[in-house]
C-alpha cells in the first residue's frame, strides 16, 4: 500500500469519529463515480472526497485556537469565527492535508478548502 494512503487513513482513523470517517469514505466513492461521468481525474476526486472533512473532528474551540496560533490571516477568519466556527474545518482541512498529510496538489487542496462556502468560478473538482 502506498505510504501516503497509509498515512491518510491512519490520520483519519485517529482524528475522525467512525461516523465521519464512513461519511468521508462514502464521499470518496461517490466522487470517483462522478469523476468518471464528468471526465475528471478519479484519483484527485477520491482524494478530495476522503480528505474533505479531515478537520471535522475538531471542536469549534480547537478550530479557533488552530487559527489563533497561526496569526497569519487570522483576521480574515473573524466573521466565520463569530458566526459559524464549525465552517473553519474546511480551511483547517486544507492546511492539515498540506502540512500533515503532504498533499501537494493545488486542485485537491482547493477542493478541500472550498467545500463549505464555495467560491466564484469553482472547478469541476471543487463542485
Amino acid at each position: 500500500m502506498n505510504r501516503n494512503i497509509e498515512k491518510i487513513f491512519g490520520y483519519l482513523s485517529i482524528h475522525l469519529s467512525p461516523k465521519i470517517f464512513k461519511h468521508s469514505y462514502n464521499v470518496a466513492v461517490l466522487a470517483g463515480e462522478l469523476a468518471l461521468r464528468y471526465s475528471i481525474d478519479i484519483l484527485k476526486a477520491r482524494s478530495d472526497g476522503i480528505l474533505h472533512d479531515c478537520a471535522k473532528g475538531m471542536t469549534d474551540k480547537e478550530l479557533i485556537n488552530f487559527f489563533k496560533r497561526r496569526h497569519k490571516g487570522f483576521k480574515y477568519y473573524q466573521a466565520i469565527i463569530r458566526f459559524s466556527p464549525h465552517l473553519l474545518h474546511s480551511f483547517a482541512g486544507e492546511i492539515i492535508a498540506k502540512e500533515n498529510l503532504k498533499i501537494k496538489d493545488c486542485d485537491i487542496l482547493n477542493a478541500i478548502k472550498n467545500h463549505t462556502q464555495g467560491r466564484e468560478n469553482m472547478s469541476v473538482l471543487e463542485k
